[in-house]
């Protein structure tokens, strides 16, 4: 699917997983909720991803041919990225999950899992950060001639959110220079 998180209300996901059963299962699972999703079966295709498309959330394996998990979120962190992640691993030592977690995951969640709780938790990451900054672009990007938005005083507060994503695609990057 095109890029959707903004146009039609979409949100758009980047799963990365490079057992291609489970991202077949991840992916259906999240399209049935209403979602569009990206798919990467190894580190370097999701760091090449992240650098240049946007995502509202990403799910990410850790142990990942070419570039490990943990890499990938580092580099995303590094470049001041707050898309939120959710982290799947089979790792569920408390040592690994706080790894995870301090290296900037939003959350994390132990393999094998309940479908049901991975969309509870994606519902739960996009509730709290990115369904609020894709509806405020959607609207920003309903722009006056003029270059104003109907918005008002809401437009600043939408391009200072999307500043702080990260990955801008050319279409939020054209929203994102406008002031």
């Amino acid at each position: 699917m095109a890029w959707n998180g903004i146009i039609g209300g979409l949100m758009r996901l980047l799963v990365v997983e490079d057992d291609f059963a489970l991202s077949e299962v991840l992916t259906y699972s999240l399209r049935q909720v209403g979602h569009a999703v990206d798919r990467a079966d190894d580190g370097a295709a999701a760091d090449q991803l992240l650098r240049s498309q946007h995502f509202d959330l990403i799910v990410l394996d850790l142990s990942l041919p070419r570039m490990d998990g943990l890499e990938v979120l580092r580099r995303l962190r590094t470049h001041q990225c707050t898309t939120p992640v959710l982290i799947l691993s089979a790792r569920d030592a408390d040592d690994e999950r706080v790894q995870g977690l301090d290296a900037g995951a939003d959350d994390y969640l132990v393999k094998p899992f309940s479908i049901n709780e991975l969309v509870a938790r994606v519902r739960a990451l996009l509730r709290r950060s990115g369904g609020a900054r894709s509806q405020q672009v959607r609207h920003a990007r309903r722009l006056q001639p003029d270059g104003t938005s109907p918005l008002g005083r809401h437009w600043g507060s939408a391009r200072r959110r999307v500043g702080r994503s990260c990955g801008h695609g050319p279409r939020l990057r054209s929203v994102a220079v406008l002031s």
